[in-house]
């Protein structure tokens, strides 16, 4: 009965298994996900900029931080490389942000915010294209 069972297993899997392991090309529409996660980040990070009250401009900076963290998976699911590294420092800069405690702090972690969103959102718009 053990014996069937392994052997039912093992032609699943070399059924099923293989199916699996064929690689799929990254199209354009793969990063638009990606994409608008970026866009939503940049917004984060402007409002955040914006304000004039540096406990809003802290959390909307800390806010970006889990977006940031999907859209850095994102852009690795759509392969776009060149977008990972600046979605990452979105990710300490956020984590950052959430401790400012004046508003020059805040505004100053917003600029950085703004500044790795939009070299990430160029970069995925180059893999979209290409």
């Amino acid at each position: 009965m053990i014996a069937l069972m392994r052997t039912a297993r093992l032609l699943a899997i070399g059924t099923f298994g293989g199916l699996s392991l064929v690689a799929v090309p990254a199209h354009a529409a793969d990063c638009k996900l990606a994409i608008e996660q970026t866009e939503y980040l940049a917004d984060l990070g402007r409002r955040a900029f914006d304000s004039w009250n540096y406990v809003q401009a802290a959390q909307f900076g800390g806010d970006a931080r889990i977006p940031a963290i999907d859209a850095s998976r994102l852009a690795k699911a759509c392969g776009c490389k060149d977008a990972i590294e600046p979605l990452d420092d979105v990710v300490v800069t956020a984590q950052r942000a959430n401790l400012a405690f004046n508003l020059d702090m805040g505004q100053q972690y917003a600029a950085r915010i703004i500044k790795d969103s939009n070299l990430a959102l160029a970069a995925l718009q180059r893999c979209s294209t290409g």
